[in-house]
């Protein structure tokens, strides 16, 4: 467009301030917007006003909302003035308003980093729309790969994610305004994973940029982020590009070891959103509402629907220290930019996101088969064997009622089948609309199974509890952890879940019907940097008790609505705690491992660093181990060997059921004599069982 057409405001902004302390003489060429016909400016310019960036988001091709033009008085603005400020310094020291006067505002890092208010996406999106840029790298084989990134510092530092840098040879970055500049090099290790964050540089053409700042309060703390808790996304598809309101749904640890390098471990947080994994780009920066950056997307996944986000963390140090001059220089030549995308859909609300879960009778008859059985020459005996309804679908997890009478298969697809076991045949298909189940546990009585999916939003309940006679939910729970464990007490009188970090929380009912429950708090049950493995609760209900990767155990003290850390001790040095289970008095724990063992404790609670009773096979790792007839009976599930039945009082084998394909879990119950076997492919076998006597 013709320069006397840019807003006299504007002109004059630009005029007096520019860029900022660095800035040289300014070019003589204008800098036209592209939604007034104009081509992008030939040089260039990075002088940004709010003023500057609320036109560039007028452009017909951006579906959101226009600032108000009447100033309100938010969290963003100190007063109503109607003066527009210049940009020449963080954002995190200016308010975002379009039309208040700047402001001191407290450090973001001072701020809690997760807030329940709203966030006012018009006054907050005109001040960061300059940071964030659409970064575009060219390969060794000549493909363009696209994403984003976020300007960290005035003398050109972007952050983004490292998969967008894996074999390029040269790069460019465009922002809002439709100006481009080159990458002229990369910090990041050749060989880091394409999930880990990376630097690069730009030419700024002597110009000083304005710069985001960093909130790594995430990373420094164990804050768990809650639901509800909104932030602010931007994606780089479109430019101007659309904000975008993002529900945080979790907050785990993800520990990253740099591959080829000898530096230590990165341990990156990592969040995931419900937003659909197609509607970003690697490299988009999530924001708090103090305009902070507190994130980047690193891993879009179409694998499982969701969008993945690596917290800033020991990377907002070494920003610090970065030195422009040791950045590896690309030498190549840009690529041909791929076409311009249409600018991303606005995301539905998160009500409309949410899993519809169901249950209802099987379709068709599907029968448990029989067949008669003899070994070693004892008399045949009764096997009823159970297989996966749908060849296509994977195994997750098998789970049978204290008497009996249930088995329920989780399957890949968003399936549970549930078995009467009484009579052999399938009796119940429970099914998730979105994901798959996670686990499930059955109520000791009243036939009601308890299961866990992953939670996608603000207002999901994930954990829910199903009438097997009646065929209908009997109710279903928020829960405040993204939970990947469940486990019900013998006196079924809560829930207890746990996240992949151990931070556990239990649901507690205060009636039969389920109606009246309460929440703990979430409290926090490992230090280590291992991932939850196991988790179990003893039959007094009074323990929870995790066991972790990192061959640690922790337990947890139960009383009323609070849980509290009692101990942790590490039985299995190294190996991952694979199961966890107790005798029916609570008298007896044992762990089984990796290692290949199973430690067996006797009076575990007054003496739980007592030398435990190491049960041992062949070297193999035990996925899964049960306790029956008051501990003396111990079945194993061992990744060579099948079933293995051990006495514990003589250390001996008793018996040995082989399984092809190898056995993953084991099941019993003493009331209805018998255990089941189940192979990694989900074949259930059911054989019958006498406990020995005493």
């Amino acid at each position: 467009m013709p320069h006397a057409r840019l807003p006299l405001l504007l002109i004059a902004l630009v005029a007096l301030v520019g860029c900022g302390r660095a800035k040289p003489v300014k070019p003589a060429v204008p800098v036209t917007m592209p939604e007034d016909g104009g081509q992008a400016g030939t040089d260039f310019e990075a002088s940004w006003t709010d003023a500057y960036a609320v036109a560039a988001r007028q452009a017909a091709s951006v579906a959101t909302a226009t600032p108000s033009p009447t100033p309100r008085t938010t969290a963003f603005s100190g007063s109503s003035s109607p003066t527009t400020p210049s940009r020449t310094t963080s954002p995190s020291t200016m308010t975002p308003s379009v039309t208040s006067p700047p402001v001191n505002t407290p450090s973001p890092v001072a701020q809690t980093p997760h807030v329940s208010n709203p966030i006012d996406i018009d006054q907050l999106a005109p001040t960061i729309e300059p940071l964030v840029l659409r970064v575009s790298m060219t390969k060794t084989d000549g493909s363009v790969v696209q994403g984003a990134g976020v300007v960290v510092a005035p003398n050109g530092v972007v952050l983004t994610a490292a998969g967008l840098l894996q074999d390029a040879v040269a790069g460019e970055v465009e922002f809002c305004n439709k100006q481009k500049t080159r990458v002229v090099g990369h910090f990041a290790d050749p060989d880091a994973d394409p999930s880990e964050l990376a630097a690069i540089t730009i030419d700024t053409h002597g110009h000083e940029l304005e710069a985001i700042s960093l909130n790594s309060a995430i990373g420094r703390s164990r804050t768990s982020a809650k639901m509800g808790d909104p932030l602010l996304l931007f994606d780089a598809r479109g430019f101007p590009f659309s904000p975008q309101q993002v529900v945080v749904t979790s907050l785990t640890t993800k520990p990253r070891m740099r591959s080829g390098s000898s530096a230590p471990p990165r341990n990156y947080d990592q969040l995931t959103s419900s937003v659909e994994s197609d509607l970003t780009q690697p490299g988009s920066p999530w924001f708090d509402r103090s305009g902070a950056l507190i994130a980047i997307t690193v891993q879009p996944s179409p694998a499982d629907d969701q969008l993945h986000a690596v917290a800033i963390n020991e990377i907002a140090d070494q920003l610090a220290k970065l030195d422009i001059d040791d950045a590896a220089k690309y030498t190549g030549t840009p690529g041909p930019t791929p076409p311009p995308q249409k600018p991303r859909p606005a995301a539905q609300p998160a009500t409309m996101q949410l899993p519809v879960e169901s249950i209802s009778a099987p379709t068709t008859i599907v029968n448990g088969s029989t067949s008669w059985t003899s070994r070693a020459g004892a008399p045949a005996v009764e096997v009823n064997t159970y297989s996966l309804i749908d060849k296509q679908q994977r195994f997750i997890r098998f789970a049978m009622s204290p008497d009996g009478k249930w088995g329920a298969v989780i399957s890949t697809g968003g399936k549970i089948y549930v078995y009467d076991l009484r009579v052999k045949k399938l009796a119940a298909v429970i099914t998730t609309s979105r994901g798959d189940y996670l686990d499930c546990a059955f109520f000791t009585y009243d036939d009601k199974l308890v299961t866990l999916r992953p939670r996608y939003g603000a207002g999901d309940r994930p954990l829910s509890c199903w009438d097997l006679r009646k065929l209908e939910m009997a109710g279903n729970w928020a829960v405040d952890v993204d939970a990947q464990k469940l486990a019900v007490p013998k006196n079924n009188l809560f829930i207890v879940v746990a996240d992949a970090r151990g931070s556990v929380m239990t649901t507690i009912f205060r009636n039969s019907q389920l109606t009246y429950y309460e929440k703990s708090p979430v409290v926090a049950s490992h230090d280590g940097g291992g991932e939850l493995t196991a988790l179990a609760v003893d039959p007094l209900s009074q323990n929870i008790v995790l066991g972790f990767s990192d061959g640690k155990v922790s337990i947890m003290g139960a009383i009323g609505n609070r849980v509290r850390k009692l101990t942790e001790f590490e039985p299995h040095p190294g190996a991952a705690v694979r199961d966890i289970a107790f005798s029916a008095d609570s008298q007896i724990m044992a762990t089984c491992s990796d290692d290949g063992g199973v430690r067996f404790w006797e009076k575990w609670q007054a003496d739980f660093r007592a030398n435990p009773i190491n049960l041992k096979e062949d070297g193999q790792a035990i996925h899964n181990v049960v306790l029956g007839y008051r501990g003396r009976l111990a079945i194993g599930a061992s990744t060579k060997s099948g079933a293995v039945l051990w006495d514990t009082e003589t250390k001996s084998v008793l018996d040995r059921f082989e399984s092809t394909p190898p056995a993953i879990q084991v099941e019993l119950s003493e009331t209805a004599g018998k255990f089941a076997i189940v192979s990694e492919d989900g074949t259930v076998k059911i054989w019958p069982i006498k406990g020995p006597s005493r």
